[in-house]
């Protein structure tokens, strides 16, 4: 997403692409797992009265510290006797997991996105698969997996197909902050109706109309303001863009074929955003500055109540100052524009995983599995962030007798989060569901993810800066794939 990448799931690229070596150095070796690297015995049943010590590190960023103390205060009361021991890390977490492991203190349950997962899922017997955890729970009637979002639960399986090693603890996706003080003000000075144009699901078309009649105002005509943060670098943004265009990375013989009609569509589409003065070139060191109360738009999957105690901040010694309660008069949130013949937004996820070796991966189950009750997602809430829950019982942000995650916030347009986000058919497949995964590179291999993603993040910020052409930065992409495909 980024200044402050998400709840999600998209990292930092290059950080990981250094994670991706510094994991591969060292192999997991546990009595207690088989050949396979996962428990001898899969047990899902625990004593209440269990008396035992689990061991949770959690990224310091953001709000995480409260999330986990809000987890481990609900799940004590389900198990009185087990003490959970909160551990922070500042580094990225495939580096601090390796480095845990090395020092021979891991936790047995630790925060991760998707593509940490996928990084560390390269050693084998370091993640606890909880398949067949579920599928024990299912059997027994304990769990249901048509409960909760598909979308967010494939981003925690290898390849996003397979075992499940991470458990998701929101669904993460990108949707557009929007500030209406600004909107308001040009309405004003133009006479131009404009708020009314933006709405959930609306299309790349009306939201190039709604630019342009933002900038007929004196505050964004000249150039020296943007309007847009569009996070043009990063994959939960550029991948469904170039999905909804029909882009193809790799054949199903893994050969390249990203060189296509469909891609300079694809990539024009980013290059109209700087052209036309919408967001600042990707390459220049600029940007809208949206926290900052100077931007109209910013993509972002950041829970909307994080965004409103940034831009309180941003005005709080102005004339302009505002509180969370009257929030909706300054700011709100909308989807993310999409292409009206393939609507796709991006999606993502951050949540945990746990250690394989854990002296009770039973225990690890039943806190993971405390995580996705209602009263685990409410605990989230609870915490001071408004992530939205994994539960698709629980979407309705404005029922606070069933969820917590909307309260204080009814006044927001919170629906953006999980507008169509799916409905589960009698096949078992999914209708209507706009979410859209990062995956392409599953054809090559969920190792590659970083690096891959890391060159068509250049490929696509160096076209959309204007100083190079197509043909240039598509060679670039190939030799920097053909590096990255040779290293591993």
């Amino acid at each position: 997403m980024l200044k402050r990448m998400s709840a999600f799931g998209a990292c930092a690229l290059l950080v990981l692409s250094v994670m991706l070596g510094f994991t591969a150095c060292f192999e997991v070796d546990n009595p207690n797992l088989d050949e396979n690297g996962q428990p001898n015995q899969i047990v899902t049943e625990v004593d209440y009265d269990i008396t035992a010590t689990l061991k949770v590190a959690y990224k310091s960023e953001n709000s995480e510290k409260a999330i986990v103390q809000s987890l481990a205060d609900g799940f004590k009361k389900i198990f009185k006797n087990v003490t959970v021991e909160l551990v922070a890390y500042n580094d990225g977490t495939a580096n601090a997991i390796t480095k845990l492991y090395n020092a021979k203190t891991m936790p047995d349950i630790f925060m991760s996105d998707s593509f940490s997962m996928l990084t560390l899922s390269a050693t084998k017997g370091l993640l606890l698969n909880f398949t067949p955890y579920i599928e024990q729970e299912i059997e027994a009637g304990n769990f249901a997996l048509e409960d909760y979002y598909d979308a967010y639960m494939r981003l925690g399986q290898i390849g996003f197909n397979g075992a499940q090693c991470m458990i998701p603890r929101s669904a993460d996706r990108v949707v557009c902050h929007i500030n209406k003080k600004l909107i308001r003000e040009v309405e004003e000075e133009t006479g131009k109706d404009i708020l009314s144009k933006i709405h959930n699901g609306w299309t790349w078309e009306e939201f190039y109309e709604v630019c342009d009649l933002l900038k007929e105002g004196s505050t964004f005509k000249k150039g020296g303001r943007f309007l847009l943060d569009g996070e043009i670098k990063w994959e939960a943004v550029w991948n469904p863009v170039f999905k909804s265009y029909g882009v193809e990375y790799f054949d199903k013989d893994g050969n390249v074929a990203i060189d296509s009609e469909a891609t300079k569509q694809a990539l024009d589409h980013f290059k109209y955003w700087v052209s036309q003065g919408y967001c600042a070139s990707p390459t220049s060191g600029m940007s809208a500055d949206f926290e900052y109360g100077k931007g109209v738009f910013y993509f972002n999957s950041m829970a909307a109540s994080q965004e409103i105690k940034t831009l309180i901040e941003a005005y709080k010694d102005t004339d302009d100052a505002f509180t969370v309660e009257n929030a909706s008069n300054t700011y709100d949130v909308v989807t993310m524009p999409v292409k009206a013949d393939n609507p796709l937004i991006g999606a993502g996820a951050a949540g945990y995983c746990g250690y394989a070796g854990s002296e009770n991966p039973a225990l690890v189950w039943q806190f993971m599995k405390y995580l996705l009750t209602k009263d685990g997602q409410n605990a989230i809430a609870d915490s001071g962030v408004n992530y939205v829950p994994v539960r698709k019982d629980m979407a309705d942000y404005t029922d606070s007798e069933n969820n917590h995650w909307g309260k204080g916030y009814e006044n927001i347009n919170l629906q953006a989060y999980v507008y169509k986000s799916g409905e589960l058919l009698e096949d078992g497949s999914y209708n209507d569901d706009w979410n859209c995964n990062t995956d392409y590179f599953n054809v090559k291999g969920s190792k590659y993810a970083v690096d891959l993603n890391a060159g068509v993040s250049t490929f696509v910020t160096s076209y959309a800066a204007g100083s190079k052409s197509y043909d240039t930065v598509l060679n670039t992409l190939k030799k920097t794939w053909d590096a990255a495909l040779k290293k591993r």
